[in-house]
């Protein structure tokens, strides 16, 4: 299938209908999977990742009698729980699923899926949209989970859904002393993820809240004392939070403003005046542009 195949055929199943069929088809193409030895289909990761992106992203009927079906049997039947047991992602998706179909609040579940599943190192490459402009988010190497970051990024345009997106990631982050007691080593590259994260979301849109940001700053400056690189990466996300208090919405600005950098070209000596006028109309757009971002909101 084409890339413009491809685009065509989420498009076409926007619908609820479409997308509740769409889903249910490919629950029972899992368990079908599962159940056939000599099975000749679409490979068990591809079906998960696909039950991922639709609950996620499709608008299904949570209240199908098929989709409640393959959910209940997930519980009990001893095949499902094998594919749990050989796909770790599978477990976290079913419940995301399952937590869509209850109609409960997913986002405390997605960031601790997300900091757990994805290393630091695959975020810069997820987030870094300008040296990664055409990445194919299903290209990280762990394939598990891949669509979690996007869909929690997209939250953050509303600013009741990033509240609750920085409190969870917040929340997340007290529990991991107490983690580094039990096991170190994920407590660890969890850390740097979360740090990460919040970065991230910090800069979708303006954090107006002073009190929960002086709450996160007290929160997470126990980390800076850590050693590299705990401590290098709190740093930044301090003077990120602290540019936030100062002027709320300065951290999407200088997001905006490196994302809309022009490429330099040596000019004669003649014509500086030229290029400091080119250089104030650059930046007068990047203001408008971001003024733009900001009310498009």
């Amino acid at each position: 299938m084409v890339r413009n195949e491809y685009n065509m055929f989420w498009e076409q199943a926007g619908s609820a209908k479409d997308a509740t069929v769409f889903l249910a088809d490919i629950l029972q193409r899992l368990q079908t999977a599962l159940e056939t030895k000599d099975y000749d289909g679409p490979s068990i990761t591809s079906l998960v990742n696909t039950v991922s992106f639709v609950s996620l992203y499709m608008d299904f009927k949570a209240t199908d009698f098929r989709i409640k079906k393959f959910l209940k049997n997930w519980q009990k039947e001893d095949q499902l729980k094998d594919l749990s047991r050989q796909w770790p992602a599978a477990k976290e998706v079913m419940r995301t699923l399952n937590l869509r179909v209850e109609g409960t609040d997913m986002v405390g579940p997605l960031i601790i899926g997300c900091s757990t599943l994805h290393s630091v190192e695959e975020f810069r490459v997820i987030s870094n949209n300008v040296e990664n402009p055409t990445l194919d988010e299903s290209d990280i190497k762990s394939g598990e989970q891949c669509f979690l970051y996007s869909h929690l990024t997209r939250l953050c345009a509303d600013s009741v859904q990033l509240n609750l997106v920085l409190q969870s990631t917040v929340n997340k982050m007290l529990t991991l002393p107490h983690q580094m007691k039990m096991n170190p080593k994920v407590a660890e590259t969890t850390l740097l993820a979360l740090l990460h994260m919040l970065k991230q979301f910090v800069g979708h849109a303006p954090v107006t809240d002073p009190a929960f940001l002086k709450r996160t700053m007290s929160t997470i400056q126990q980390f800076y004392l850590w050693p590299n690189p705990y401590g290098t990466f709190t740093f930044d996300v301090l003077k990120s939070l602290q540019g936030e208090l100062i002027f709320p919405g300065s951290t999407m600005r200088k997001n905006l403003l490196r994302e809309t950098t022009a490429a330099h070209f040596d000019r004669p000596a003649s014509a500086k005046g030229e290029e400091k006028s080119v250089g104030a109309s650059l930046h007068r757009r990047c203001i408008i542009l971001w003024m733009l971002k900001i009310a498009n909101r």
